[in-house]
């Protein structure tokens, strides 16, 4: 069982936790992750290869 979490983003993308969870929040909507359990992990719903590339960029 793969879990996706905002700490895990933050570690690996050395951003904070703000941004952390609004990327979370952002594949959340998109389908990629499901809501929060308990702990704060979220399951994962669909792989890599199945992400549009252009999901983790701001239109701003």
């Amino acid at each position: 069982d793969k879990k996706a979490s905002t700490s895990y983003i933050q570690r690996r993308l050395q951003i904070g936790y703000n941004r952390a969870a609004s990327i979370m929040e952002r594949m959340e909507i998109e389908g990629i992750v499901g809501s929060a359990n308990h702990a704060g992990k979220r399951e994962i719903l669909m792989e890599g290869g199945h992400v549009a590339s252009g999901m983790m960029y701001d239109d701003d």
